[in-house]
């Protein structure tokens, strides 16, 4: 009988001794991936932070200028780099966007129509900063006009007026 508990124990022994180097060795394991990024989330768009104030006073139909305020809320600095429009076209509507200011500084001048995404000067507004941005049309536009305010990092705002 103390012959079967020996074996047994000894057998219990070479399991958990086996068991363990399995584990330990698992534990031990590791991987490794140079040049590779996982993006799980983002917090604290750019976006998130600017602040779009549209004078009620200065939304109506039929208007070939749109004067808007932009400020910053945030602690760091954010970066508007690419503006899109929209405004409801008819078949005979050759409305343009040709011009875009913001802080007295050309952000576009050209011609684009409905919807285009418009690549613009870079504009950087500081922490607590704000500037005044002008939207010119060739001819006047009438609503709902719609601006995407596309930030560096890829973010977007979008008003409605």
């Amino acid at each position: 009988m103390k012959y079967f508990i020996k074996i047994f124990l000894f057998g219990v022994l070479v399991i958990s001794l086996t068991s363990f180097g399995g584990t330990f060795s698992y534990v031990n394991d590791s991987d490794c991936s140079l040049g590779n990024s996982i993006t799980v989330g983002v917090w604290g768009d750019q976006a998130d932070y600017l602040e779009v104030n549209v004078p009620q006073s200065r939304v109506t139909d039929d208007q070939d200028m749109i004067d808007i305020s932009l400020g910053n809320i945030g602690d760091e600095e954010i970066v508007i780099d690419r503006v899109q429009i929209g405004w409801n076209i008819t078949e005979s509507d050759s409305s343009n966007v040709i011009d875009i200011m913001v802080g007295g500084e050309p952000f576009f001048s050209g011609s684009v129509s409905h919807g285009e995404i418009i690549d613009g000067v870079d504009v950087a507004i500081g922490p607590e900063n704000s500037f005044q941005a002008l939207f010119l049309f060739v001819t006047p536009v009438s609503g709902p006009i719609d601006i995407y305010f596309i930030m560096a990092d890829g973010s977007r705002k979008c008003i409605l007026m």
